[in-house]
């Protein structure tokens, strides 16, 4: 039996081939080659006259590689470890569950299994040979390990190939192997003119995979303030250590260094700083007593074999976008005593602020006029009387004396 990785795997490697009977060349290094990757035990190098097909001809799925001899490691993975022409091209055999239709990794002692082949190239001539070893004793050389002899011929397209698992069979990952060709008489080994070979691992025993995936999408804003101060005679320390959110508490920050309060403007403008996104993987399992399976289920959950028992797997994909933003603060204002308050504050045109300017604001503040808002607040309050009185006594606004 396999002692060896998870992976429901196929595989072909190449070997030469000449003349009528189809013998190897004597050396390897023919390139044009397909051949397996079971264990050697079951007769895959071509020193031991592995099975290996001229890379021409009906192919098992769509995928097929060639190589000059079986690639290492033998143990059902080599081809796609080596990765001689495609990174999975063990794409046309998939076993199902009979009554289901489901796809499996297990055949079930004493029941009947189903292989479902894909052929494509084979213009109607292609003949399946398949073989499994049901004893694990790692060779396919007992006359019920074939399971498809070649008699018949197939079009392209997808076929059921359906076959009795002994009662007797050994609980084990086994070694199944899948042989197209337009060739007849085909063995588990030796070499054909065309088509292709995939090796594949495959439990029994009547285990029960369960994988569930779940993807997950999380969004979190991450905002962070800066300041611009744009007051004159204001080192802008003083707002060392201010909460930046807190406008209250950077009003009186101001204040204290001499700012006059009804002239401080504070405007907030959000910058976008762009976005990561990351994506982490959380594995959970759950199986019942006796279960026996081969496989990673950390590094590689979707290649697990599972011979006895039932093992749940849940998969969960966490996907985080952080989008990044910086909230800019640019702060104005005016020493207290210093140049005139803005908006200046001379509603009638007449240059300066007087008792004609404060008649106008009084009615303003019955019909909530905004035009006469001085502090940039939306409303009419005693805040903006204040500014104006101060206007109004300011050399710099040119108001009375």
């Amino acid at each position: 039996m396999f002692h060896l990785p998870l992976k429901t795997i196929i595989s072909l490697v190449p070997l030469a081939l000449a003349g009528n009977l189809y013998t190897s060349t004597a050396a390897a290094g023919d390139p044009s080659l397909d051949f397996g990757d079971a264990p050697d035990s079951h007769k895959t190098l071509l020193a031991s006259n592995g099975p290996r097909h001229v890379a021409t001809g009906p192919t098992l799925g769509t995928e097929r590689d060639t190589e000059d001899d079986a690639q290492s490691p033998l143990n059902g993975t080599g081809d796609d470890v080596s990765d001689t022409g495609s990174a999975d091209d063990e794409d046309g055999v998939v076993f199902i569950n009979v009554d289901t239709g489901a796809t499996v990794t297990s055949l079930v002692p004493g029941s009947m299994a189903r292989a479902t082949i894909t052929i494509n190239g084979g213009g109607g001539n292609a003949r399946v040979y398949a073989f499994v070893d049901f004893n694990g004793d790692e060779d396919f050389d007992l006359p019920d390990e074939q399971v498809s002899d070649g008699s018949i011929t197939f079009a392209d397209g997808s076929h059921n190939i359906d076959f009795l698992v002994p009662a007797n069979a050994a609980i084990q990952v086994s070694g199944a192997r899948f042989r197209v060709s337009t060739e007849t008489g085909l063995t588990a080994d030796g070499p054909a003119p065309d088509g292709e070979v995939e090796d594949h691992l495959v439990g029994i025993g009547e285990g029960v995979l369960n994988k569930t995936t779940m993807n997950e999408q999380v969004f979190e804003e991450v905002i962070s303030q800066e300041a611009n101060l744009n007051i004159a005679g204001v080192d802008s320390n003083v707002l060392g250590g201010i909460d930046l959110t807190d406008q209250q508490a950077i009003i009186n920050a101001l204040i204290a260094a001499g700012v006059d309060p009804t002239t401080i403007v504070i405007d907030v403008n959000r910058r976008n700083d762009g976005e990561t996104v990351t994506t982490e993987t959380d594995i959970t399992t759950t199986q019942t007593p006796g279960t026996i399976f081969v496989g990673d289920f950390v590094n590689d959950p979707c290649n697990i074999i599972v011979i006895l028992g039932q093992l749940n797997i849940m998969i969960t994909n966490t996907t985080t976008t952080t989008q990044f933003f910086t909230d800019v603060l640019t702060i104005s204002g005016n020493l207290t005593g210093g140049t005139c308050p803005q908006p200046y504050p001379d509603f009638n045109g007449d240059t300066v602020v007087n008792s004609a300017d404060a008649v106008q604001l009084i009615e303003g503040l019955h019909v909530s006029k905004n035009a006469f808002d001085l502090t940039g607040d939306q409303m009419l309050t005693g805040d903006d009387l204040l500014k104006f009185s101060l206007s109004w006594y300011a050399e710099d606004c040119g108001g009375e004396q």
